[in-house]
């Protein structure tokens, strides 16, 4: 910090800083002037002593007389100034030489130097004219001359110069020395005053000094002095009497903080109790329904009678929606401990919302109930955001609605909000015809445990968790939710979400929608919701679209539209059930030859029985989805062969494989057994975690499903063991298997070395997608036409690249999944840099962060192994004493590397 500077320093330094400025000013140059006078005087007396030397030496050059010129050279050395002489004739010959022996100064020689010349008279031929004189040169005169004495002399000249400056700053600086010491003693004393004031000392008093104004301030500052003594002593008492106070407050105050941590204590040691008790209960849970709901698809397609075929579908629907309940418990567990996992990634909204349509169409088909998906057209379908956690909610949403609505219909609607590009804001509802809430239900309704009190919803069951839950995940992902509603009028539950658009289109490449381009179609839906959803997907498709609003006029309006190429019409099930209406429908027909896609509103096979022999018509159950209405309008445009049945896909082909199934519970091991025989596939089941060692030991194995949980030696302990005995048991792959489903258990799986983690119970689709992935994949190069996945000996046998995937997490948009890919790339080399800089310096911390950052960005782009790689980096750099650092570093590097060639 700077120290200030004094008031006598102030104008000590303003008194003598002028005077001194203007002497020096003076003094420099009189002083300057006369160096350069006595240099001057200097030169012209080298010059004049030579041009005087120069005739007395013309004689004795033209006869090269040495002798003669020694006289010359001894006056000229009387000079003191004169070091050296040097006499040349006219050709250049020395003629004399002579120097000082100790010259005055060897380095301030100054050289000058004339001709000497002889005149002469020249005769002419003519009388009258004059003598012309013709000058002869005899020789060349040089003298040397020492500059000593002048800088002896210039030297005295700066000495009297300082001295006469140092003595005008002496005086200047004894005045002004009395005059700040008059003004500044005072200030001093009051300024020492003011401190001692400051520090609480009320008992100084400055002395009257000075006069004018800083005896006046003096003495006001002597007077203000007393009367704060006097203001101090009435507040005295008052400190006291509040200090007891205080200290009587901060003793009850000490006494609740330490009961608040005690209870602080006890409820952090009931939630991690809970959770855990959650998780215990989820474990032991899941793995008995692993088998019931296994056991129940084994049993659906053996020859059974249709009353068992009945129970093994109710036992699958208990053990489906108990398993569902023990989801919501556990999704409402981590919201309250904060461990919810959201990661956002680019997503496709309309396959979102699609999705959550067609998983519970099924149900409002049964019902009875039309459910209708309205995505207004200026809403961007690519966003980047939580797509599984919002297709949750929405999931949540439209299953209550279902579920409290008994006719009539339930809309989901997703609208644009507002638009700050990149980011929009969308607004998700789900509209329904149901029984409603009160004002007093509706403000109870977000509550955990909660359900409504009436005997009418009361009787639709439920764990009164699924609201809480959709709006914790809202809140998570920064949005809003809540409801409208009136008893008996159904109600309006919306939330509303700011995502990124990362792509604005406004066509869509859609392989169930070529050849629809320009095709005419008639639309003729009563219900102007549905027939809005309708027309957006063929205005989508370029299509063009005539629409008539009732059946009684579609003969005026086929005229009008000029003979359609098709006819689109919305039914109910009193019209597929009216026999006047089919054969109406049948004369439609034959009349116009144009063919009709009926679609109603129901799904039963007896109902939609009777549309099957009619010529020409063809339906499609509601609720109207993009790929089934594209493919349909192919096989009555003639572009398809729609109603050839699809045959399920087969199952894996594992002959010649060998498999290890590891599970304490023998009903789970006996389910994947059976199911991995039927795979033709040679199967062997041990129940422990050392006995899972010891058969790797003694067989070759191509697969294993390795439980986490059981006693003694664990699943993750068991594939540690088998990764670290040889080479081939590093290439071994191993699923691991478990009914915890928190994140963190499947970083430890990945961490310990096993290539995936399946949740019980086993989803059969991911199971058998699994196994195709790690048991038959492509050879390790490059396919280029039709290759789902590139592998090149990658992290743990996983793929570089999953082309199938990264095209999935784009809605199949290719060009969006290269533009990721090379994003990716072009940030792979900073990243390298910025975790190799961390490791190097032992920034741990760090480190671990930028490889957090790169697992963000690598779950965008579909890299199995590079993301595996840097799990395992990431796992490492998060332990108190991490091992192995630099081998899973140049792992990662790898693996990235092979993204980079890609």
């Amino acid at each position: 910090m700077k120290t200030p500077t004094s008031i006598r320093h102030k104008v000590l330094l303003l008194g003598l800083l002028p005077a001194a400025v203007v002497t020096l000013i003076l003094a420099g140059y009189f002083t300057a002037e006369k160096v350069i006078r006595l240099d001057q005087s200097l030169q012209q007396r080298g010059q004049s002593i030579v041009e005087l030397l120069a005739p007395a030496c013309a004689g004795g050059l033209m006869m090269g007389d040495a002798a003669l010129l020694d006289p010359i050279a001894e006056a000229a050395f009387r000079n003191i100034e004169v070091v050296g002489i040097r006499l040349s004739d006219s050709e250049g010959k020395v003629v004399l030489n002579h120097s000082r022996s100790n010259p005055l100064d060897v380095d301030g020689l100054l050289d000058f130097h004339t001709r000497s010349v002889v005149p002469t008279k020249q005769a002419t031929d003519f009388p009258d004219d004059e003598v012309h004189r013709k000058q002869t040169v005899a020789g060349e005169v040089r003298i040397t001359l020492s500059s000593e004495p002048t800088r002896q002399e210039q030297m005295q000249v700066i000495i009297h110069g300082l001295q006469v400056m140092a003595l005008t700053a002496l005086i200047t600086a004894y005045f002004a020395w009395r005059l700040g010491r008059g003004i500044a003693v005072p200030i001093t004393d009051l300024t020492e005053a003011v401190t001692a004031v400051s520090r609480g000392n009320l008992d100084v008093k400055v002395k009257h000094q000075g006069d004018g104004e800083l005896l006046r301030l003096i003495m006001g500052f002597n007077t203000m002095v007393t009367e704060l003594r006097a203001a101090n002593k009435d507040k005295d008492e008052q400190v006291r009497q509040a200090t007891a106070e205080l200290e009587a407050t901060l003793e009850d105050m000490e006494i609740k903080n330490v009961q608040f941590d005690l209870a602080r204590q006890r409820a952090l040691e009931a939630a991690q109790s809970k959770s855990d008790f959650l998780a215990n209960m989820s474990h032991e849970i899941r793995t008995p329904m692993n088998a019931v709901l296994g056991f129940t698809e084994l049993l659906r397609p053996t020859g059974m009678r249709a009353d068992q075929r009945t129970y093994v579908d109710l036992i699958h629907t208990a053990a489906s929606n108990l398993l569902t309940i023990i989801d919501d418990v556990l999704d409402f567990s981590k919201l309250e401990s904060g461990k919810v996992n959201l990661i956002n990634e680019p997503f496709v909204l309309r396959n979102c919302l699609e999705e959550v349509v067609a998983t519970l169409g099924p149900a409002a088909q049964n019902k009875g109930i039309e459910l209708i998906n309205l995505l207004y057209t200026d809403v961007p379908n690519h966003l980047v955001g939580s797509g599984p956690r919002i297709r949750q909610v929405l999931l949540n949403l439209v299953g209550n609605a279902i579920k409290f609505t008994a006719a009539g219909r339930v809309v989901v609607r997703t609208s644009l909000e507002d638009e700050e590009d990149p980011w929009v804001t969308l607004r998700f509802s789900v509209q329904d015809t149901g029984i409603g809430i009160n004002s007093h239900g509706q403000k109870r309704l977000f509550t955990a445990f909660t359900q409504l009190e009436s005997d009418e919803s009361r009787s639709f069951g439920g764990t009164g968790l699924g609201l809480v839950i959709c709006k914790r995940l809202v809140e998570a992902m920064g949005g809003d939710i809540g409801l409208e509603s009136r008893l008996g009028e159904g109600s309006t539950f919306w939330f509303t979400l700011r995502l990124e658009a990362v792509e604005r289109q406004t066509t869509e490449e859609e392989p169930w929608a070529q050849g629809l381009a320009r095709r005419k179609i008639l639309l003729c839906e009563e219900q102007l919701l549905s027939r809005s959803v309708v027309r957006q997907h063929l205005a989508r498709w370029q299509m063009a679209i005539c629409e008539c609003d009732a059946r009684e006029r579609i003969d005026q309006r086929l005229l009008a539209c000029e003979q359609p190429q098709a006819i689109l019409m919305g039914v109910d099930n009193q019209d597929i059930a009216c026999h006047e209406f089919l054969t109406d429908l049948q004369a439609l027909f034959a009349r116009t030859g144009v063919p009709i896609l009926l679609l109603p509103s129901s799904a039963d096979p007896l109902a939609l029985s009777s549309l099957a022999n009619l010529a020409g018509v063809a339906h499609l159950p509601k609720p109207i989805l993009s790929a089934p209405l594209g493919h349909a309008l192919r096989h009555i445009l003639g572009l398809e062969d729609y109603n050839v049945p699809q045959a399920p896909e087969p199952l894996p082909d594992l002959h010649g494989r060998r498999i290890l199934v590891v599970d304490d519970e023998e009903n789970n091991r006996l389910f994947l057994a059976t199911l991995l025989t039927q795979t033709g596939a040679e199967v062997d089941q041990t129940a422990s975690g050392e006995g899972a060692i010891r058969a790797c030991k003694e067989r070759r194995y191509d697969l294993v499903f390795m439980d986490i949980h059981m006693p003694g030696v664990s699943g993750l302990e068991a594939s540690r063991a088998i990764r670290a005995d040889g080479q081939d048991q590093k290439r071994l792959p191993i699923i691991a298997l478990s009914a915890n489903s928190q994140s963190d258990m499947v970083d430890n799986a990945l961490a310990a070395g096993m290539n995936d983690y399946l949740t019980k119970p086993l989803p059969l689709p991911g199971l058998w997608k699994l196994v195709k992935q790690l048991l038959l994949r492509q050879p390790p190069q490059v396919q280029a036409d039709t290759g789902t996945g590139i592998t090149q000996n990658g992290s743990k046998g996983l793929p570089v690249y999953r082309r199938d995937e990264a095209l999935a997490q784009t809605g199949n948009d290719e060009k969006l999944a290269s533009n990721l890919l090379q994003g990716l790339k072009d940030e792979i080399p900073e990243f390298i840099r910025v975790i190799d800089e961390a490791l190097a310096k032992g920034h741990l911390r760090k480190g671990r962060d930028a490889v957090h950052k790169l697992r963000g960005a690598l779950a965008y782009c579909a890299v199995p192994a590079s993301q595996a790689a840097a799990l395992a980096l990431e796992t490492a750099l998060g332990k108190d004493h991490p091992k192995n650092l630099t081998e899973l570093n140049e792992q990662l590097r790898q693996e990235l590397q092979r993204v980079l060639e890609l």
